[in-house]
């Protein structure tokens, strides 16, 4: 499987982890259509950090949820094992809702941290291009 370098703007991949290299020729002054107007600065660098962005940042909550749950049911699980074994019964069946309550606040409260690094860094993306024109 072979990747390929995205050849025209409008052909971009959400690659994590790889730079976005897009290479254009350069326009010869008489064929360009506009050649009088001002340019717009190149934004690659910060539309691959938004792409980025959108593509890592929902990943967070979720690896938290199951995190959260695993190890709460684990912790919850060698608990009751062990002071059933303490007191010599056998281990009565885990209710789930105490760890996915858990896993349902901490991925709630990360998902909500993530939403405002995304947003913080769009606002700041705007105000520094804001800034420059």
């Amino acid at each position: 499987m072979s990747t390929s370098i995205p050849n025209a703007p409008d052909e971009r991949r959400i690659i994590p982890l790889r730079p976005a290299a897009v290479s254009n020729p350069p326009v010869q002054q008489s064929e360009a259509p506009g050649a009088n107007e001002p340019e717009e600065p190149p934004r690659i660098g910060e539309d691959a950090a938004r792409h980025y962005l959108k593509f890592m940042l929902p990943s967070i909550p979720v690896a938290a949820f199951i995190l959260t749950f695993v190890l709460c049911d684990v912790f919850l699980g060698l608990q009751s094992a062990t002071l059933a074994a303490s007191a010599h019964i056998l281990a009565p069946p885990e209710n789930p809702s105490l760890p996915l309550a858990a896993a349902v606040v901490v991925s709630t409260t990360t998902g909500a941290l993530c939403m405002w690094i995304y947003f913080g860094y769009l606002r700041l993306v705007r105000r520094d291009s804001g800034a420059r024109a």
